[in-house]
């Protein structure tokens, strides 16, 4: 029995306690307690003595885990006490999570003395393991502040309103647990954690409490005194030391507002109906919880930078001063409080007061759940009102607008500094009482009356745009331009103009509108808005306007804005349309009625020429290269204006006095008299408009630019006739008519009559889409093509070449419309000829050189009458008539001006056509007809074929169907023409890869032998003997030639496919090149040319290249059939390509396409026996046959396990089950375990060969799979092992190794299996349970298995025997506790509930050599290492389950019979005796789970069930006993 002492007064009574109290019974109070550690005690009443409990305190941590230390020196050894870290909350309760918290069942069904519930089977004694919540290695249960946030689990565990300091006494029966955490002494309730968000982790755990982003460290803080935590923790409490300014004291909570929520759970700290989270963030990119809590540390997500980092949010501070945001109630310092700007003037709800749900948050704010005040931007820009120094926009600043009274421009109250009751509202703003803490709205409860409103209309002045309700916007009444309106005071009255409607303003066209408010300041009905381009971007043309003509006043003030003359009223509109002023404006906005619209509309200004700008800031409307103020004013005519600017404008209205009409001081006439503009201004033609907006102004159909004959740019200055009237305004001046018909050239929609138009003609390089100007001339004869009727100067007519020959329409000589047009071309209207383009390439045939792309030019096509190759006209040089075809082409008349076709109007028949088919030479790519296009019969490859004369005859090949030409393989179809010409199946044009890029097999075409003939004209591409007919086909698959070729185009019938397909050359190893030019096509290091021709099967080629080809089909004499100069016999007599081809084991493929070329499962690549690389000479057997082709060579190498299946083919090389490619790590990327292999235990014998490769005495075939799923090896026959590739039919597949641990290796080389910290080579080998092994490794391996001697059984020398007679695990083992598993995989090897590794009492890391009893037998193998019970120790059992079962029907008390002087009393939660007994004897005076005192069950009736409380008194060898503690009525 020991006493502690207690300094503090036992009669503390149970009551609420401020928390400075608690702070100081917690720090400084020490405890007198009571306690018997004898082997007779049971702490915790479970029935089980504490000796043999492994968790004596029952609160689900063993005790092996909570230690005999007492962390909170209340003299109970944590493994005792219900609440080793003192803070009110069970250990049972901080050793779990919060989410899935497992309350105790009150059964312990195999009698460990740890409940059921706390492990997975009965008997296993897990128990809890408990958790860190701040992973600052302190577990909860002995951390005084488990979430590291500085305010202690005590304080965070209870609501704030209700919260009960430590008493410092934990009366008997003593459990560790203060008594003010207690119903009644030793009922050992404990606090039940508050969770004030309902994230399901309650405060004490949760870094930010009430889920407002700010973490609770922050919140619990005083700003200005902030201490942010150290990080460390000397006295390993849990709490941070920058907490520890007493021992144990931690943060007391600030709580801002006063209203008894502390501001870690208080979601309104400041009271202003805006929540934290908002205030925290600022106004602007708010972001909102997401709702997940991926780490589960309080914290959301949204504001952790990565789960689990908790910064959480860094509060605002928008005013700078003491107090962030949220703890603010005025966060901009304006003077108006953030509950009135967070809310709209007329939406204004005043807080209540009440806050029903206790969250912080005022209920007038709550919405349908903790909503809170959504803050108001008024101006829809930048921030919330509440954060905005200028919630209206309008540069006069809250502070100014929310205090002035008088309306004076100055605010009645202004900032001091000074914030008396420090909540973020200055002084100077305070209503009546500085001092009034929180009061959030400051006494204005009715903000539309209580702040100032200069016109009571929209809102008040802090809101409110247009303060003195003028029609003019604060900022607009600016006078001096400096961004501060509240200093302009135009009429001097003391009022600034931005408070006083009634002040004097410039009204520039004196319409009686202010500039300021004029929607059009010079009346000409375009909207200033309009006439100002907003350079500043300020949408105000009265700050930094357009001033387009630079006289000084701006557009929006000029009613002439270009100074051309013409009022930007009339400008403006369209002349048609126009609508002369009203001179009424109805809504006084500035905007005459006729202008209005549907609303304010203005004139939207007319751009008549569709580009540029609009016609009243264009000085030249029509773009007809004759300015407006010219146009726009010359009346009489003659090119020049009749008013001219002078530089001098009177009235100031922007029209020069030059322009103005009778009164040049008219003031704002804004259409100066033009009240018709089509009769009041000049037309010459009195057509389409006015001049200033009519392209053509004569009328004449020639557009004012296309008038300028000079081609100076100014039509003004070109008079064709002399009449004094420039052409332009002249509509019969003379023009040019190039062809002659009539139309000037200027509106000729064809100049040359050719039919083809000449805007086509032209390609427009100057952009001015007008053919006189800068002309294409393509022959540079220089006539431009629109002009030339032989643009390519090729004899030609463009006419002609324009069309298609068969399509051809001759001119008609007839232009009804007069347009220059030829009537045959008109089309649909104005089409004329689209020009042909033959060949699809380059230009159309009117300007192509060659129009059949050829290589013969049109010139010598199109004039070689007699077929020689020769044109019989030419060209001279000479054009008589200059129409643009040269005298050498023209008919019989040289001088016959614009003959379009030149008397060619049947081209079909009047152009040489020398086949009669498809077109005209000139257009026919096949001029002969014979099939080969003219390219094709250029023979000495000069690129021209017109030289090219085979047979002598006179006539060029190109023209003469019947020369002769090369046919390689003889089949009656010119090379040229032949889709095959080496008739071996295989397309020309896949045996050419086209290298030259003009998919020709003719041209530098590909020879893989390099044999001097290409491959598409070679029958062996690859010189290895097997024809190219034959490798390009499959052998199965092979189709020989038929010898029929019914359309004539080279490619034998038999492989014509739908048409024209030829074979689809075979790649039988799927890898580099297809068979026919593949030299080793299996990819089995023989090459094609031996296995192809080794008919005798001896590994050597019975057919050898020779070099010599006598009938140059590319096959080599020494591979020819008994015809060598038999031509393309292009099979070469192989028909049965199967039978025909040396074939060794009849299967698969014939050799060459054969991996396995003797079928013994061996592929040819591994037959190579001495690894040069050559398999042919390695003959093992001696019998002249190489391994390769010899299926019975009689050692067929290693075979490590003798289960017949050679190493290099099996599977599995020392039988145990795994795999090789398991056993070797592939450390050179090889993917083969007989090169570079794994050697685990360093014994020279690899993994793959070794059947113990850690070297521990158990076989790998044994650790490889677990004890309880232990399957033997099958006794396998030879043919059995062959067919599964050597692996043993039990483990096909192979086994997937058991890694018991789950950590580092498999358990076959990890050296401890269960990390236990004693090896397998002791634990599998130890069968006395001495703590050494009774086999033991001698290095002596005799049968070279990999198992050494030492671990062998009864043969050392039995070869590999996988499992070494091992057949059951489970019992040929050794297996000290017989549960769980054998020992080397038994974490506690003797069942007693502790760990190998916990049973090293001297810790020197190996517990072999612990024997605490000495009894020989070391601790982790003895479960009785410590003193038995006494025999005679009374034990109340503590468990009564009253169901007639027979078993603890009643309350057992082992030994009663030896003390009959006894008592016992059972209590039920609320301290009343439910049961009372003297003489409790185990027979007819028990506790049955009935009442038999005074309780709320009627006497008789069984108890409910649940934890009773019990003290039993006894005597015994004359010494007085009291037994207390729970016991357990379960029905």
């Amino acid at each position: 029995m020991e006493n502690f002492t207690l300094i503090i007064s036992r009669s503390l009574s149970k009551k609420r306690t401020p928390l400075f109290t608690f702070l100081l019974v917690f720090i400084f109070s020490s405890f007198t307690v009571y306690a018997d550690f004898g082997p007779g005690v049971d702490t915790d009443g479970d029935g089980v003595f504490d000796h043999v409990d492994i968790d004596d305190d029952n609160d689900g941590i063993i005790d092996t885990v909570e230690g005999n230390g007492d962390f909170d020196k209340d003299g109970i050894p944590n493994s005792l006490d219900i609440d080793s870290d003192n803070d009110g909350i069970l250990d049972n309760v901080e050793a779990q999570l919060s989410v899935g918290y497992i309350a105790p069942s009150g059964i312990d069904s195999d009698g460990n003395g740890l409940d059921d519930a706390y492990e997975e089977t009965p008997g296993s004694c897990g128990g809890l393991t408990p958790i860190d919540t701040d992973g600052d290695t302190r577990k909860d249960y002995l951390d005084i502040d488990s979430d590291n946030d500085g305010i202690l689990d005590n304080v965070e565990a209870q609501p704030t309103n209700e919260f009960t300091a430590p008493c410092g006494m934990d009366s008997a029966p003593k459990n560790g647990l203060d008594d003010h955490y207690e119903d009644y002494c030793g009922t050992g309730q404990g606090i039940t954690p508050v969770d004030t968000d309902g994230d399901s982790l309650p405060d004490f755990r949760d870094i930010d409490s009430d889920d407002d982003g700010i973490i609770d460290n922050i919140e619990a803080q005083n700003t200005d005194d902030y201490i942010a935590p150290k990080g460390k923790d000397a006295n390993c409490d849990g709490l941070d030391d920058a907490y520890q300014s007493c021992p144990g004291l931690g943060l007391t909570p600030v709580d801002t507002d006063g209203d008894k929520k502390p501001d870690f759970r208080d979601i309104d700290s400041d009271n202003d109906g805006i929540i934290d989270n908002i205030e925290a963030q600022g106004g602007n990119a708010i972001v909102h919880p997401c709702t997940f809590d991926t780490d589960g540390n309080g914290l959301d997500d949204a504001y952790e930078t990565t789960p689990g980092s908790g910064e959480g949010i860094i509060p605002t501070n928008s005013d700078s001063d003491s107090n962030p945001d949220f703890r603010d109630i005025d966060a901009d310092n304006d003077g108006i409080p953030d509950n009135v700007e967070g809310q709209t003037t007329d939406g204004y709800i005043a807080p209540s007061g009440n806050d029903s749900d206790m969250d912080g948050l005022d209920d007038a704010y709550e919405g349908s759940g903790d909503e809170g005040i959504t803050p108001n931007n008024h101006d829809g820009e930048d921030t919330p009102d509440y954060i905005d120094l200028d919630s209206d926009n309008d540069s006069v600043p809250d502070n100014n607008e929310g205090n002035d009274f008088n309306f004076d421009g100055e605010p009645d109250q202004t900032f001091t500094g000074v914030d008396t009751d420090g909540d973020g509202l200055d002084d100077g703003y305070e209503g009546s009482d500085v001092n009034d803490g929180f009061d959030v709205n400051d006494e204005i409860n009715d903000p539309a009356n209580d702040l100032p409103d200069t016109d009571g209309t929209e809102d008040v002045n802090y809101r409110d745009l247009d303060d003195d309700g003028d029609g003019i916007n604060t900022p607009d009444e600016d006078a001096d331009g400096d961004g501060d309106p509240t200093n302009d005071d135009t009429d001097g009255d003391g009022t600034p103009d931005y408070l006083d409607p009634t002040d004097d303003r410039k009204d520039t066209d004196g319409d009686g509108v202010p500039d300021a408010v004029d929607l059009d300041d010079d009346n000409d009905g375009i909207l200033d808005t309009v006439e100002d381009p907003n350079l500043d971007n300020d949408n105000d043309p009265l700050t930094d306007p357009l001033d387009t003509d630079g006289d000084g006043i701006p557009n929006h003030l000029d009613i002439d804005a270009d100074n051309d003359g013409i009022p930007d009223n009339v400008e403006g509109q369209t002349t048609d349309g126009y609508i002369a002023p009203s001179g009424n404006d109805s809504d006084m906005d500035g905007l005459d009625d006729a202008y209005e619209g549907s609303g304010d509309e203005g004139i939207t200004p007319n751009n008549h020429d569709g580009e540029d700008t609009p016609d009243y800031i264009d000085l030249d409307s029509d773009n007809d290269s004759v300015p407006d103020n010219n146009e726009g004013n010359d009346f009489n005519f003659d090119g020049e204006p009749d008013q001219t600017f002078t530089g001098v404008d009177t009235d100031g209205d922007g029209l020069d006095d030059g322009y103005e009409g009778s009164d040049v001081n008219d003031g704002f006439d804004v259409n100066d008299e033009i009240n018709d503009p089509a009769n009041d201004l000049p037309d010459t033609d009195g057509t389409e408009d006015v001049n200033y907006r009519d392209l053509d102004d004569d009328g004449d159909g020639i557009n004012t630019p296309d008038e300028d004959a000079d081609g100076d740019g100014d039509p003004t200055n070109d008079d064709t006739d002399g009449d004094g009237t420039p052409d332009y305004l002249d509509p019969t001046d003379d023009r040019k008519d190039t062809d002659g018909d009539g139309v000037p050239d200027a509106v000729d929609l064809d100049d040359d009559n050719d039919g083809i138009l000449d805007t086509v003609e032209d390609p427009n390089l100057d952009n001015d889409n007008d053919p006189l100007t800068d002309p294409l001339d393509t022959d540079g004869d220089g006539i431009p093509n629109h002009l030339d009727i032989d643009a390519d100067n090729d004899g030609i007519p463009d006419n002609v070449e324009g069309q298609t020959t068969d399509g051809y329409i001759a001119p008609s000589g007839n232009d009804s419309d007069m347009d220059g047009l030829d009537d045959a071309y008109e089309g649909s209207g104005d089409e004329g000829i689209t020009p042909n383009n033959h060949d699809g390439e380059d230009t159309p045939d009117y300007i192509d050189l060659d129009s059949d792309n050829d290589s013969v030019p049109d010139n010598n096509e199109g004039n070689d009458f007699n077929f020689d190759g020769e044109p019989d006209q030419t060209f001279t040089g000479v054009d008589t008539d200059g129409d643009g075809l040269d005298d050498g082409y023209e008919g019989s008349d040289v001088n016959d001006g614009f003959d379009v076709n030149d008397e060619i109007n049947d081209p079909a028949n009047d152009l040489p056509d020398t086949d009669g088919t498809e077109d005209v030479n000139y257009r026919d790519l096949d001029d002969d007809g014979d099939g080969i296009n003219t390219p094709d019969e250029d023979a000495d490859g000069n690129g021209d074929p017109t030289n090219d004369d085979t047979d002598g005859d006179g006539t060029p090949d190109y023209l003469d169907p019947t020369d002769d030409r090369k046919d390689t393989d003889g089949d009656g179809v010119p090379d040229a023409v032949d889709l095959d010409d080496d008739n071996d199946g295989i397309l020309d044009t896949v045996e050419d890869p086209n290298l030259d890029n003009d998919n020709d097999p003719l041209t530098d075409p590909l020879d893989t032998d390099g044999d001097g003939i290409p491959n598409h004209l070679d029958i062996d591409a690859d010189n290895d003997g097997i024809p190219d007919n034959v490798e390009g086909q499959t052998t199965d698959g092979y189709i020989a030639p038929s010898g029929n070729d019914s359309d004539m185009d080279g490619l034998d019938d038999a492989y014509e496919g739908s048409g024209d397909e030829g074979i689809t050359p075979n790649n039988h190893d799927g890898e580099d090149t297809p068979d026919y030019i593949d030299l080793d096509s299996d990819n089995d290091s023989v090459p094609d040319n031996n296995e192809g021709n080794d008919f005798n099967f001896d590994g050597e080629p019975d057919q050898t290249f020779t070099g010599v080809d006598t009938d140059g089909d590319g096959l080599d004499d020494g591979y020819e059939g008994s015809d060598v100069n038999d031509g393309f016999d292009v099979n070469d007599e192989i028909n049965d390509p199967a039978n025909d081809l040396p074939d060794t084991d009849g299967t698969e493929d014939v050799n060459y396409r054969d991996l396995d070329d003797d079928g013994d499962g061996i592929n040819t690549p591994d037959e190579d026996a001495d690894g040069d690389g050559d398999p042919t000479n390695d003959d093992t057997d001696g019998d002249g046959t190489p391994d390769y082709l010899d299926p019975t060579d009689n050692t067929p190498g290693t075979d490590t396990d003798g289960d017949g299946v050679p190493d290099t083919v099996d599977l599995d090389d020392d039988n145990d089950g795994i795999l090789d490619t398991v056993e070797d790590e592939n450390i050179d990327g090889d993917n083969d375990p007989l090169t570079n292999p794994a050697d685990t235990d360093g014994d020279g014998i690899p993994n793959h060969l070794d059947i113990d490769a850690d070297d521990d005495g158990i076989p790998d075939n044994v650790e490889a799979q677990t004890t309880a799923g232990y399957i033997a090896p099958n006794n396998d026959d030879a043919a059995t092992y062959l067919a599964n590739d050597g692996v043993n039919s039990a483990y096909l597949g192979g086994l997937t190794p058991n890694n018991h641990d789950g950590e580092d290796t498999p358990d076959y080389i990890d050296l401890d299996s269960d990390n236990d910290s004693v090896p397998d080579n002791n634990e599998g080998n130890d069968f006395d349970f001495d703590g050494v092994p009774d086999q033991q490794y001698t290095t002596i391996d005799t049968d070279g298995d990999g198992l050494d001697d030492g671990y062998e059984g009864s043969d050392v020398n039995d070869g590999f025997d996988v499992n070494d007679e091992i057949n059951d695990p489970a019992n040929d083992l050794p297996d000290t506790d017989g549960t769980e598993d054998v020992n080397y995989r038994d974490l506690d090897d003797d069942g007693d509930g502790i760990n190998t590794p916990d049973e090293d009492a001297d810790g020197d890391g190996d517990p072999t050599n612990d024997d605490t009893d000495g009894d020989g037998t070391p601790d982790y193998l003895d479960n009785m290492d410590d003193s038995t019970p006494d025999e005679d120790a009374v034990v109340v059992m503590q468990m009564v389950t009253p169901n007639s079962d027979g078993k603890n029907d009643f309350l057992w008390i082992d030994n009663v019979d030896l003390v009959p002087n006894n008592s016992l009393k059972i209590y039920n939660r609320w301290g009343i005796a439910i049961f009372e007994a003297n003489g409790y004897n185990n027979i007819n005076n028990v506790f049955d789970g009935k009442s038999k005192g005074r309780s709320t069950v009627r006497a008789g009736e069984v108890l409910p069930s649940g934890v009773y409380y019990y003290i039993f008194n006894y005597e015994q060898n004359g010494k007085d006993n009291t037994d207390s503690g729970y016991l357990y009525v379960s029905k």
